[in-house]
C-alpha cells in the first residue's frame, strides 16, 4: 500500500469508519481528499470488524462497544455473529457480569431489526441475550474480585445489583416469565 491508502485506512480506522467521527475529528475533508472507493470502504469494514471480534473480551469491554458502534453505522449482521460466536465459545470464562454486559449488547444491536425470519442472527442474539439475562436470575451470581468493588452500588451488594440489573432488562422487553 501507498503512503496516502495507508492514512486513509488509518483515518477509517480510527473512526471506526464513521463519517460523523470524521466530522467530528475533523480530518472528513482530509478522508475524502483521497477518493477512497465504496468498496475499498467495505473491504476495510469487513477487516475492521474481524480485528475488534478477534480481540473481545470478558475484562474490557471497549472492543464490544466499539463493535456496537460500527454495528450503529454501517448495519453489519456479522457484527452480531461475531459477538454470538465469542459468547458461546467463551461463556464458561465469563462472571455474570460480563455475562450482563455482552446481553445487554446482544440486545441493542438486535433490537435494531424489527422482522426476520426465525434462526435468523437477529433473533438468535435476541434469544440469547433473555437466555443469559434468565441465567443471572436464576443462578449464583459470580463476579471477579476486583469487579465486584467497581460495581457496589449504594444499599445493594454488587451480586444483587448484578441480578436485579438482569430482571430490569427481562422485564423491560416483556420477557420476565420463562416461557
Amino acid at each position: 500500500m501507498d503512503d496516502k491508502i495507508n492514512q486513509a485506512r488509518d483515518i477509517y480506522f480510527n473512526n471506526l469508519g464513521s463519517t460523523f467521527f470524521m466530522i467530528r475529528d475533523g480530518v472528513l475533508k482530509e478522508y475524502r481528499s483521497f477518493n477512497i472507493s465504496e468498496q475499498q470502504e467495505a473491504e476495510w469494514r469487513q477487516e475492521l470488524i474481524a480485528e475488534m471480534s478477534l480481540s473481545l473480551d470478558n475484562e474490557d469491554f471497549t472492543r464490544l462497544d466499539k463493535l456496537g458502534t460500527i454495528a450503529q453505522y454501517h448495519g453489519d449482521s456479522v457484527i452480531l455473529e461475531a459477538i454470538v460466536a465469542y459468547i458461546i465459545k467463551n461463556l464458561h470464562t465469563m462472571d455474570s457480569y460480563a455475562q450482563l454486559i455482552y446481553a445487554n449488547h446482544l440486545w441493542e444491536l438486535a433490537g435494531a431489526a424489527s422482522q426476520e425470519l426465525p434462526g435468523g442472527p437477529y433473533n438468535q442474539a435476541r434469544s440469547i441475550a433473555i437466555r443469559l439475562w434468565r441465567n443471572i436470575i436464576k443462578g449464583q451470581v459470580t463476579l471477579k474480585a476486583e469487579r465486584a468493588g467497581e460495581i457496589e452500588s449504594g444499599e445493594e451488594n454488587a451480586e444483587e445489583y448484578v441480578k436485579k440489573w438482569a430482571e430490569r432488562q427481562l422485564k423491560a422487553i416483556g420477557a420476565s416469565k420463562e416461557p
